[in-house]
């Protein structure tokens, strides 16, 4: 019961309520730097609408496996709803953030369906915990920075608060 509450039942990774838990906790110990990644598939819809919600659905299952594989075992992926990620990591001196965005970035724009669907990529919202942070700033925070990338054309990322 405990997994099917913290669980996406299509996916396997952690929910939306799951994640915010997380992060909550995460906070409160101020354990040192905490970054949110907020993703969102560019061109799903496409997908989905082409080729029909089982292939779409497997896209989804896809996504999840590519950011298991090029992630740490100790970031927090989540489903966070639709076509939507969000990864809580945190950074030791061999981390950096732009490196993790770009291996994002990277995996997901791989074919999915054996080739069939060479359209999608995403769009990554970054932003970096500052002391006091609630769970709500941190999370508009990196969707704002997620919706400037859509914004300034699609698969890329951005840093909230940061120009490039």
């Amino acid at each position: 019961l405990l997994y099917q509450a913290t669980h996406d039942n299509l996916t396997s990774l952690y929910n939306r309520e799951a994640f915010v838990n997380q992060l909550k906790y995460q906070l409160h110990q101020r354990v040192g730097e905490t970054a949110i990644f907020f993703i969102d598939l560019d061109g799903f819809k496409q997908a989905n609408d082409r080729y029909g919600h089982e292939s779409g659905n497997i896209v989804l299952k896809e996504t999840a496996e590519r950011l298991r594989e090029i992630l740490r075992k100790s970031d927090f992926i989540c489903r966070y709803g639709g076509d939507e990620f969000v990864i809580i990591a945190g950074k030791d001196e061999s981390r950096d953030y732009t490196t993790v965005a770009e291996r994002i970035l990277a995996t997901i724009s791989k074919p999915y369906l054996d080739g069939a669907v060479n359209f999608i990529t995403c769009s990554i919202g970054v932003a970096i915990s500052e002391e006091r942070e609630t769970v709500d700033t941190l999370i508009k925070k990196a969707d704002f920075a997620m919706y400037s990338a859509k914004r300034a054309g699609k698969n890329m990322f951005k840093f909230c608060g940061v120009t490039t």
